[in-house]
């Protein structure tokens, strides 16, 4: 069994669901806002912070991807 088998089977409700993708949404915001700042303050982009940013990106749309295929 693969893990979207076992995410779709747990007792992920609409309300939990609905919460986890406004967080990964508010991640990926505050992602964004760090890195224009960073690029406008120094001229250059830390891969740490693009790991992050680039990370949470992921998650939200394997979070999204997973989320319609349960409706």
């Amino acid at each position: 069994m693969g893990i979207a088998e076992i995410v779709l089977d747990s007792d992920l409700d609409d309300n939990k669901a609905r919460s986890y993708r406004n967080g990964f949404t508010a991640a990926l915001v505050a992602g964004f806002i760090v890195l224009s700042y960073q690029y406008w303050a120094l001229g250059e982009l830390a891969i740490e912070t693009m790991g992050i940013f680039f990370s949470a990106a992921l998650v939200f749309i394997i979070s999204q991807f997973i989320y319609t295929r349960r409706q």
